[in-house]
Order: structure tokens, then C-alpha cells, then sequence
């Protein structure tokens, strides 16, 4: 076993920071550990109120320096500095379930020199809504549904692969002494970044649910669940590409009534609660979903790539940013209501609204017709001319433009044994992790193996970067692919 740095950042919440502090200083881990809390209260009052002792170090930051990455990025080069192996984080507002939490947490460690990080299970408070519980229980419950441990690498398939949470999670230091990782300097979602970073150098992630943690969100208003959720996509979003859903306005009434019947099911379930609780949080459940479902929409379609004032509205991130207030007065609620409406009236004009009216998809592709000649015969075959129309995205998402492709129609033909294939590939965007993306480039080049012509055309970029740029990611973090990689729509 190795000594620990365990983490606390710190903002306006001397009372949680004293009484987490005090559950660590009783945990039972033999080795030996000590607490660093990072504190960027705006508040002096505040900050003056947290407790320390021979085992806690108090720093104090601005605000206007903390960020999510980079505070942590210090944190685990300050454990570098003193000599200590791991460095475990945990955010004020969660709490250990037991006095072993922290030997769990980082057991796993002496399992494989490979391992450079181990996150455990969140478990709701008690007293906490029955809609903010289903959240937290549903998301651990799909990553491990026994409660066993699970190991996750880049060749894995488990559910968990690509999810990571700082909130209650460790990590080996010598890996960021190596350089082989490091917390990138964003604002939002680092956990999620770094998982794909460990997990594309070729290390590998746990998940041990016997290190839980107390934590969950009461958000109890759908605004304060819009912001929360345009926070969690936005920041997906920004870091690793993806915000693991997605919605068209299409879909949305369709996805926001299947996420009230899931949440209305395990209201059901709640023994501690009356039925008329019940019957009023199952009437809530359809607003939160609403909430939650507008908050994806609006992050997908804009990003972080609002106004100033406009994020002070979207974002409870960008609310507490704004010193002068931690809610948003009765005159911002209309004003942030309007907004939404706003930015989706922004893209209906585009063909979302026809869509959603006409119940079918918004436009079909254009048709032109070539001749392909294969040997001694002609194939006459009907091609959409690939053109950009809209979707989940600014750009078209992932395969829309099958759906869009009408009346197409080939000549088939038996295939010889010893005839070669020109296959080309249609894939989404890609950014570092994907393990699907990784399964197809293996497809790829085990049939350029055998003979066969491939080529590979991703979707265009959500965030785009030069196509060099993605030809250098692909091979770098996935297969060296010898055969043309090109965006689809060029």
C-alpha cells in the first residue's frame, strides 16, 4: 500500500469542507495520508471558518484561477513534490460511507502497475428527492449491476469504459510524473478527458463500488435542472466530443416521455415517501425530464459558444460566476425561459420545426445518377450528392443521411471467392477513446490484409480540426490505417 494526498476543493462551504475533513482524519488507512484542501472562496469569512490540523494543508486561490483541470493538475504535482504515490479527490458537497472508503479506493492499485486510476460508486443522500436518487442509483447500477469490480481498458466493452467521475476517484502519480497523463486545462468534465487519455495510453481505469461515497444533486426545479445538465453536456461536449446522447428537436417529445416513465417507474419503487409525495414528484418528473432534455438540445447545438450574459442565464456554472447572487431572480427565470425559446424558434427557422410538424424526416438528399463499370457489365446506380441539412448538430449527425436516402436502388451480383472489394467506410466523428471506432479501423485492416481496397470517410466534425490533425489521432491512439482517410463531405 502507498501513502495518499487526498484532495478537497473547496468554494463557499466551510461547514461541508470541516465535516468532510473530519470523516478523512477518521478513515483507517495504514500507510498513512494527508489532506490538501484547495480553497477558491470568494468569501474571507468563509475561508477563515475552515478548520486544519497537523494533517490538513489549507491553500487559497482566487476564484478567478481555479478551474477544474488545472486546480487538480497542481494538486497532484504538489503529491509529486512530497514523495507520495497516489493522490485521491473528492468534492466538498460528498461525504465517505464508512471509515474504509479511502483503503478501498485505493487497493485496486496494487493489483497491476497498470492501473493509473480508480473511481468508486456515488450513493444518493437519504433525504434527497426521490428524482435527484434515480439519477445517481441508475447511473451506477448500469455501470456495474452486481456491484463487482470492473476493470476498464481501451479494448474493453463494459458500459463504464468511457465514464470517469472526480467527485470520488484516485490516481498514480508516477504516470503524471512520466508525462503519459495530465488533467487538461478546461473548465468542465476533466474526469471524463483524462479517463480517455488513460485509457488510449494504454492503462487502465477501475471502478470499485465498495468505495462509495454520498453525493447527489437535490435539484428540486426544472431551472436549476437545465442549468445543471446544459453544465454536465456542455462540458462533455468541449472535452472529449461527445455527451454520450442525443436528441433532435424531433425527438425530443419522444425522449423526454420516456425519461418521465423510467423516473415515474422508480418513484413508484420509493417506500420512504407518501402517496401523495409520490403523485406530486411523478407530476414534477415530466418537467425535470423537459428540463434535462432542452438542456441537451441547446448544449449540442451551441456548445460553450454563448455570451457573457446569455451563460449566466444557461449555466449554474456561469450563475455562480455572477458574485452578486446564487439564484436567479424572478425577472431572470422569464428572461432565461425566453432565451430557450429563442434559440430553438433560431434553429426551426432552419427545418427542425417542419420536421417535428410533418412527422417525418426534414428534407431528402439530392439524387444524381453515375455509371460504375465493374469488369464486362454496367452497374447503374442512384448516389445522393452529399449535402449538409440539419440535425442534431450544425452538421449533419452521424448517419441522418442514410435515413435521407430515398429510392436507391443496386444491381446485385454473386461475388467470387477471389475477387477483391473496394469498401469504403462511413464512420462518425471520432476523438480519443472510442472503442467502437477502434473495432471497425481493426475490420479495416484485417481486410486490406486479405487483398481488399479500403477507404474511410468520417462525418463531419463537431469540432473540427484539420483532416491531418485526425489522420495523426487515428494513428497515434487507434491503427496506424495505410489506406485514404478523408471527411465525407469534401
Amino acid at each position: 500500500m502507498k501513502k495518499c494526498l487526498v484532495v478537497i476543493l473547496s468554494f463557499n462551504s466551510a461547514d461541508e469542507v470541516n465535516k468532510l475533513s473530519e470523516s478523512i482524519c477518521q478513515q483507517e488507512y495504514p500507510p498513512g495520508f494527508r489532506i490538501l484542501i484547495i480553497d477558491s472562496s470568494t468569501s474571507q469569512t468563509e475561508r477563515d471558518r475552515i478548520a486544519v490540523n497537523e494533517k490538513i494543508t489549507l491553500w487559497t486561490i482566487e476564484n478567478s484561477e481555479f478551474s477544474h483541470g488545472g486546480t487538480r493538475q497542481q494538486a497532484v504535482e504538489y503529491a509529486i513534490s512530497k514523495g507520495i504515490e497516489l493522490c485521491a479527490f473528492i468534492v466538498q458537497d460528498a461525504l465517505p460511507v464508512d471509515n474504509e472508503w479511502l483503503l478501498q479506493l485505493t487497493a485496486p492499485f496494487d493489483l497491476d502497475s497498470k492501473v493509473a486510476c480508480v473511481f468508486g460508486k456515488q450513493v444518493p443522500y437519504e433525504n434527497h428527492n426521490p428524482l435527484a436518487k434515480a439519477w445517481v442509483e441508475t447511473t451506477f447500477h448500469n455501470i456495474s449491476p452486481d456491484d463487482t469490480v470492473r476493470w476498464h481498458t481501451a479494448n474493453c466493452d463494459e458500459v463504464g469504459r468511457n465514464f470517469n467521475s472526480n467527485v470520488n476517484a484516485a490516481y498514480r502519480c508516477h504516470f503524471f510524473k512520466t508525462k503519459q497523463i495530465e488533467f487538461p486545462q478546461i473548465g468542465y468534465s476533466e474526469d471524463q478527458k483524462i479517463a480517455s487519455l488513460i485509457l488510449n495510453s494504454g492503462l487502465i481505469k477501475i471502478y470499485n463500488p465498495d468505495a462509495a461515497v454520498y453525493h447527489s444533486h437535490n435539484l428540486a426545479t426544472p431551472i436549476s435542472q437545465f442549468q445543471r445538465f446544459f453544465d454536465d453536456f456542455s462540458g462533455l461536449l468541449k472535452s472529449v466530443g461527445s455527451c454520450g446522447i442525443s436528441t433532435t428537436l424531433y425527438e425530443l417529445p419522444k425522449n423526454i416521455r420516456q425519461e418521465t416513465e423510467l423516473n415515474q417507474e422508480y418513484i413508484n419503487t420509493q417506500d420512504g415517501i407518501s402517496t401523495i409525495e409520490k403523485w406530486s414528484w411523478k407530476r414534477r418528473a415530466k418537467k425535470m425530464a423537459r428540463a434535462k432534455y432542452l438542456a441537451l438540445y441547446l448544449a449540442i447545438n451551441y456548445d460553450n459558444n454563448v455570451d457573457a450574459s446569455e451563460y449566466r442565464l444557461l449555466s449554474r456554472d456561469g450563475m455562480r460566476k455572477d458574485l452578486m447572487r446564487n439564484e436567479l431572480s424572478p425577472l431572470q427565470k422569464v428572461s432565461l425561459k425566453l432565451l430557450i425559446l429563442k434559440r430553438i424558434f433560431t434553429f426551426g427557422r432552419k427545418g427542425f420545426i417542419k420536421g417535428l410538424n410533418e412527422n417525418k424526416p426534414v428534407e431528402q438528399a439530392s439524387i444524381t445518377t453515375t455509371t460504375v463499370h465493374q469488369q464486362d457489365s454496367a452497374i447503374t446506380e442512384q448516389r445522393p450528392k452529399y449535402e449538409l441539412t440539419p440535425s442534431i448538430y450544425p452538421l449533419p449527425y452521424f448517419y441522418d443521411f442514410i435515413l435521407q436516402w430515398d429510392n436507391t436502388r443496386y444491381e446485385q451480383k454473386p461475388l467470387k471467392k477471389t475477387e477483391k472489394l473496394r469498401i469504403n467506410w462511413i464512420v462518425p466523428d471520432l476523438s480519443m477513446g472510442s472503442g467502437g471506432h477502434l473495432n471497425i479501423f481493426r475490420v479495416v485492416q484485417g481486410l486490406m490484409a486479405r487483398g481488399h481496397e479500403c477507404s474511410v470517410y468520417i462525418m463531419p466534425m463537431l469540432h473540427p480540426i484539420s483532416i491531418e490533425e485526425k489522420r495523426t489521432l487515428i494513428k497515434e491512439h487507434y491503427i496506424d490505417l495505410d489506406c485514404p482517410i478523408e471527411i465525407l463531405n469534401e
